[in-house]
């Protein structure tokens, strides 16, 4: 078997919580979309809400949310969270620095 790390990507909060159940001992990071579907429905705050109760259990993962809104100092980073920007041309540098800062707003 190879042990190569692989992206799980979700679209919606509970695939993303069964993955969580399923593969909690493997994860090494979590990024979430600022806002995604939660019951059938686009909520604003589905990415805190998986990140703060991911956070309860794995405060040592880094975990990310990314925003594709400039005004982000709209969005409290509560969960523990460091934001990226999605339109950001250097997105790609930034992701691998986030577990090197604690969270913050840019």
């Amino acid at each position: 078997m190879r042990a190569r790390p692989k992206i799980l990507l979700c679209d919606n909060y509970e695939e993303a919580w069964d993955y969580y159940e399923r593969y909690q001992e493997c994860v090494l990071g979590v990024i979430a979309d600022a806002e995604f579907p939660r019951r059938g429905k686009l909520d604003p705050e589905a990415a805190s809400g998986f990140l703060g109760r991911y956070r309860s259990t794995h405060f040592d993962i880094p975990v990310a949310s990314t925003v594709g809104f400039t005004n982000i100092g709209t969005v409290c980073p509560r969960d523990g969270a460091r934001f990226l920007w999605k339109q950001s041309p250097v997105l790609l540098q930034e992701l691998p620095t986030v577990h090197d800062r604690k969270p913050q707003l840019w």
